[in-house]
């Protein structure tokens, strides 16, 4: 099973339970293994696994509530290595996002009802799936040999691939 690196904070209360209710389930529900580092036993150095497990993974998932260090570091460590990151944000958070990440796609979401957090793992299911399936597309439209087609050179076939990844 491919893996979903999982970016949050860990806090034997709130966000653990979301992970375990919501984000474990709607990241099961698109094929992905939910994968948190606090639950590999195998980990000896945390961040070097941190980092091999980001750039191995398909797909990342960022909770953003709270400014918490690591989970900006993580995040920015997935943007570097150009992950496709789902990320999302309760009513909870006070402060404004940093610059680098405002004009990025955040899921919002209200924590006030049982219906809020059923609402947001449909939500997450569906944007991870959104993700891979543009990611397939460009990685099939690649992948085609590049030969001269319908009045498009090689050359221009390759630019409209360069384009599109970059519009995805």
């Amino acid at each position: 099973m491919e893996k979903c690196f999982v970016i949050q904070p860990f806090d034997n209360s709130k966000f653990d339970k979301r992970f375990e209710d919501i984000f474990k389930p709607a990241i099961e529900k698109s094929g992905f293994e939910a994968y948190r580092i606090d639950k590999d036993l195998s980990v000896r150095i945390p961040i070097d696994e941190i980092e091999k497990n980001i750039f191995e993974a398909q797909i990342c998932f960022a909770e953003i509530t709270t400014d918490n260090p690591n989970v900006w570091y993580e995040l920015g460590y997935a943007f570097a290595c150009d992950k496709d990151v789902v990320m999302v944000c309760s009513d909870e958070r006070t402060g404004k996002f940093p610059f680098d990440i405002q004009h990025r796609h955040i899921i919002t979401y209200k924590t006030s009802s049982k219906s809020d957090f059923e609402s947001l793992e449909d939500t997450i299911t569906r944007k991870i799936n959104a993700y891979i399936s543009k990611t397939k597309t460009v990685k099939a439209i690649s992948s085609a040999p590049i030969a001269d087609r319908e009045g498009l050179k090689s050359h221009e076939i390759a630019m409209l691939i360069l384009v599109i990844e970059n519009q995805m």
